[in-house]
């Protein structure tokens, strides 16, 4: 019972992290070009 839960919240966990760098990826972009202008 305990080993799928555990997977699932690793899953969660990754997703999670991915996201995030997504948006931090989006706003240091975002900065730049405003800095480039």
């Amino acid at each position: 019972m305990l080993e799928p839960a555990k997977g699932l919240t690793e899953i969660l966990i990754y997703s999670d992290i991915f996201l995030i760098e997504k948006r931090v990826r989006y706003q240091i972009l975002f900065s730049l070009k405003i800095q480039l202008n």
